[in-house]
């Protein structure tokens, strides 16, 4: 089997951002051997600028919104409860269907990004830290949008024997650049 190529993504300032939700997918998560079903939120900043599109993601446990008495709440309470703009009940949170998780696609929140620190190999990444509800509805994400220097960095793309042809037959050098006159023998060294 082909495995994906990994993909870096630029990285963008620790701020505020508006994103939209667009895709939740079932996934697997494993940690030290342990492995647990997950939803992974797939998140695009769509505040217009030179961000504009950017993805960040987000795994959290496959569990319904409901609230934790104790520790940390869930992923899908703090995005649910972030879109519906009020924290949700248990009985909000016991009533969420797959239909209703489906139905977040598409809607709008503002959420806090943050960078990692360097990991052994130098790398860093983008974090979401916490969920907030928008402000204000902005234009659904347009794909046409996004700014070429917000795409991930990939492999430069091998010009065509066709592009290496065309390159090699494009004068570098203008009439203006070249020295038109008479010479006379004396002139040239030897």
């Amino acid at each position: 089997m082909k495995v994906p190529e990994k993909k870096d993504w630029p990285l963008i300032p620790e701020d505020v951002y508006q994103v939209e939700i667009t895709d939740i997918a079932e996934d697997v998560s494993e940690f030290k051997g342990e492995k647990k079903e997950v939803f992974k939120f797939e998140f695009t900043l769509i505040e217009p600028g030179p961000h504009y599109g950017r993805k960040l993601w987000r795994r959290g446990v496959r569990t319904s919104p409901i609230p934790y008495k104790s520790g940390k709440n869930p992923l899908t309470w703090k995005v649910a409860s972030a879109v519906a703009k009020h924290p949700l009940t248990e009985e909000e949170g016991k009533a969420y269907t797959i239909a209703m998780m489906n139905g977040l696609i598409g809607k709008q929140l503002r959420v806090t990004v943050s960078v990692s620190e360097p990991k052994s190999d130098g790398k860093q990444h983008n974090n979401i830290d916490s969920f907030m509800m928008a402000k204000q509805v902005l234009p659904p994400f347009d794909e046409k949008k996004v700014p070429h220097d917000n795409l991930p960095a990939a492999a430069p793309a091998k010009p065509t024997p066709a592009q290496i042809v065309e390159q090699a037959g494009v004068s570098r050098l203008s009439p203006e650049d070249i020295e038109f006159g008479e010479m006379d023998e004396a002139d040239i060294p030897l």
